[in-house]
């Protein structure tokens, strides 16, 4: 029996250290999911809306879901109230509240680190439906198409995992 005990030990001490390794690296904010918002329709409106990528030294870039160039200018996407998908790349000490009223203004630290702090969040026109902050390398940033599957994959994600989409919520 109690080599049986050291190896169910074992087992749960590799699962924590695991899943701690892995844990650590997104922070996902999903208090801002509603009952409305499904993963089939928001998988289904990622489908047709822009990838705005505000990087460090200011410059914007707009793309769609696959990460080829949006059709409008990404300044245009900005100044419109549309449904977006926000990225602010840098290094940010933590997550804000909204990424999705207006012009964000958030407060950076160095952004020649190699690994930069990614901020980003899925916008119903002003509304935060799920944001999350995540750490990744310049050269996993610089291959857009991969990183948007990637925010793509971690928004629908945080939308599937709420409280808001259990059928019986209860409190924890």
């Amino acid at each position: 029996m109690s080599r049986l005990y050291r190896k169910l030990g074992y087992a749960l001490a590799a699962i924590a250290i695991t899943g701690l390794s892995v844990g650590c690296t997104v922070m996902t904010e999903t208090k801002t999911v509603e009952t409305s918002d499904t993963y089939q329709l928001w998988s289904a409106r990622m489908d047709r809306m822009p990838f705005l990528f505000h990087l460090p030294d200011g410059q914007l870039e707009a793309f769609d879901d696959r990460g080829h160039a949006w059709s409008e200018a990404a300044s245009q996407v900005e100044a419109s109230d549309a449904d977006r998908v926000e990225v602010y790349v840098g290094s940010f000490s933590g997550l804000p509240t909204s990424l999705c009223e207006g012009k964000t203004e958030l407060s950076s630290t160095s952004a020649t680190a190699p690994t930069a702090n990614v901020v980003s969040a899925l916008c119903d026109r002003s509304r935060t439906v799920v944001s999350f902050s995540d750490q990744a390398r310049s050269r996993v940033l610089t291959a857009r198409t991969t990183y948007i599957a990637r925010t793509r994959h971690l928004l629908l994600n945080g939308i599937w995992k709420s409280v808001a989409q259990e059928p019986d919520p209860r409190p924890y």
